[in-house]
């Protein structure tokens, strides 16, 4: 996507890999710092736990994409983003719930797919909610009691807190959840945002 225009008319472009919760291999992370030096870029970490390569000429983004062994992402902005995770008990001493599995569950399900609008999903493994998880679509919150869903939040100028739809569920109920608010909403849904 076209990043930057400066002073003399120069058009530069980034590119975004994703990452699913921003967990990446040391050799990938190897072949993203090797790539971006070959073309003079620079490597930006996202909100979004992904990794962007910046500052790319025209001509050499898909030779980028080619270097990493990547598709190039054609994501609509009509789409579930990527989904946000934070490291919860797996990695995380105030971790409550495990929300590296359920973020990838839901990453692999949903990410891409198409929607009326943008869609945010966010997972966070403890009330801490490090994703700014309640500011997402659907934000799910680990307690020690069991999973909390939010909906209809939103970040940008003009910032939404999810509202709490319900408390204590487990992991599973939680996902069924998760699938039954996104099928509603994919039905329902004309323009607006969850």
């Amino acid at each position: 996507t076209l990043q930057k225009i400066n002073s003399n008319n120069e058009k530069f472009y980034a590119i975004t890999p994703a990452i699913p919760g921003g967990l990446v291999e040391a050799d990938f992370l190897e072949k993203l710092a090797k790539v971006a030096k070959k073309y003079n870029a620079i490597l930006k970490v996202t909100t979004a736990q992904r990794i962007t390569i910046t500052m790319l000429k025209s001509e050499d983004v898909n030779k980028v994409w080619d270097e990493l062994g990547i598709e190039p992402d054609d994501n609509s902005n009509n789409c579930v983003q990527s989904v946000v995770f934070c490291p919860g008990d797996t990695f995380c001493k105030r971790g409550k719930q495990d929300s590296v599995q359920l973020g990838k569950l839901l990453n692999s399900d949903y990410f891409h797919k198409q929607m009326p609008r943008k869609f945010k999903i966010g997972v966070s493994g403890c009330p801490n909610a490090c994703g700014f998880t309640q500011l997402k679509d659907i934000g799910l919150v680990g307690l020690i009691q069991g999973w909390s869903i939010y909906v209809g939040g939103q970040g940008g100028f003009k910032p939404r807190i999810g509202q709490l739809l319900i408390e204590n569920l487990t992991l599973t109920q939680a996902y069924k959840l998760t699938n039954i608010i996104i099928a509603y909403y994919q039905k329902h849904a004309r323009l607006e945002r969850l």
